[in-house]
């Protein structure tokens, strides 16, 4: 899936400002958009994607992806760590060295005691991905019994002389540098509480922080004044001086904002039925942006008629995905998805098995065409037809309703 984005601000394309892109300029105020509320802002627990966009240029971890797009943005870099390690000790130990000089926004330097305390605190402040993401760390299953009394001591050593961290685990974890790469890892100072920060931002390293904030009306982003560039593709250092945030336009009135110059970037996709008038009007302030993400629909398998394999996969059969990529805006911005891997991943291979002709024994090479004939014969082998499914959509965006209908042969 693509995502229509007319600066950047070290880490993201935006509108009303393509030149930039080609000959940045550093100082003023990027403005922006943003139609939903956003959420803590304690980057070891927020968990929505428009926290994490706003999160990225104030917060660093030990290792993350390359902060450009297209297929050069993988694998994982140094950005807080001087090395990506190499696993040792067959896959149970990794070794890093920790950049010196480096402070965060109240300017604290970072030590590696700010590095073994905030894995601490991944566990102690109840962050979603501890146990997903960090329990291979020994000492992690005490941690996520008594987070109060945890400690990693076996799990992480660090040597300030050396200034040096090392991870011990008790099992092999062929995604751990990922891990050491995703969000919630973000290294705070040691003294952060270790609970949810809420509307309080604690101090990052990043090139800029977050001196305002309420969560349904703005936010505001001024320069780290202790940043200094380390590694431009880790943490660039940004182009604008102040970034304000607007919270509460719906992406109708954005579009109007940002043709106006009344703003700079709308976080939201651009409506359908402004799709053509951007794209011919306002071309030079449009960038195509391809995260690696899809849209999907979630099933309840655990209440009829999802619980039947043969349903999911009539499912599967009778989507129109040409329908759904016109829905999202035409080609130009989105594209079928077949698989759990999103195009660019490491791994990807094209392939679709549910198209027709095909099957997951049989996959195509792309996918072509619904097989409504299957489907209603997968239906009719489950034997529920007629059963009713409830459909639950979200409230904004591009659905906004709630379906009832029967599952039909």
């Amino acid at each position: 899936m693509k995502r229509v984005l007319p600066f950047l601000w070290g880490f993201m394309l935006a509108p009303a400002a393509a030149h930039a892109v080609e000959t940045p300029h550093t100082g003023g105020t990027l403005r922006i958009l943003v139609s939903s509320a956003a959420g803590t802002l304690d980057p070891q627990i927020s968990y929505i994607g428009l926290t994490k966009f706003f999160e990225t240029p104030v917060y660093d971890t030990l290792l993350t992806y390359p902060k450009f797009a297209g297929t050069g943005a993988q694998p994982v870099i140094p950005n807080l760590a001087e090395n990506v390690p190499q696993p040792e000790d067959n896959g149970l130990t990794y070794r890093l060295t920790l950049r010196k000089g480096i402070h965060f926004s109240n300017g604290q330097l970072l030590t590696v005691a700010d590095v073994a305390a905030s894995f601490r605190r991944i566990f102690a402040a109840g962050s979603p991905t501890a146990g997903p993401y960090y329990s291979a760390i020994k000492g992690a299953d005490s941690c996520l019994k008594d987070t109060a009394h945890c400690t990693l001591a076996e799990g992480i050593k660090t040597d300030a002389t050396a200034n040096t961290i090392t991870f011990h685990l008790s099992h092999p974890d062929p995604e751990f540098l990922e891990h050491l790469a995703w969000v919630h890892a973000a290294i705070l100072p040691a003294s952060t509480p270790t609970h949810d920060m809420g509307n309080t931002a604690p101090p990052g390293t990043g090139p800029y922080q977050i001196t305002d904030y309420n969560p349904t009306t703005h936010m505001r982003f001024e320069r780290n004044p202790y940043f200094h560039e380390w590694s431009h593709n880790a943490q660039p250092a940004g182009f604008p001086d102040h970034v304000e945030v607007t919270f509460g336009l719906e992406p109708e009135a954005a579009v109007t904002a940002v043709e106006n110059g009344q703003a700079d970037l709308m976080y939201e996709n651009v409506p359908l039925d402004r799709l053509g008038e951007v794209g011919s009007k306002y071309a030079g302030q449009v960038h195509i942006f391809t995260p690696l993400l899809y849209y999907y629909a979630t099933l309840n398998v655990n209440e009829p008629p999802f619980t039947s394999l043969k349903v999911r996969q009539a499912l599967n059969y009778a989507v129109n995905r040409h329908a759904m990529v016109i829905y999202d805006g035409g080609s130009a911005v989105a594209s079928p998805q077949c698989q759990l891997l999103p195009e660019g991943t490491p791994g990807y291979e094209r392939f679709c098995s549910y198209t027709a002709g095909a099957s997951p024994q049989n996959p195509a090479p792309e996918w072509a065409k619904p097989d409504m004939e299957k489907a209603r014969q997968l239906v009719q082998e489950s034997g529920t037809k007629g059963m009713r499914v409830t459909i639950v959509t979200p409230s904004g965006g591009k659905s906004d309703n709630t379906a009832l209908g029967p599952v039909s042969a």
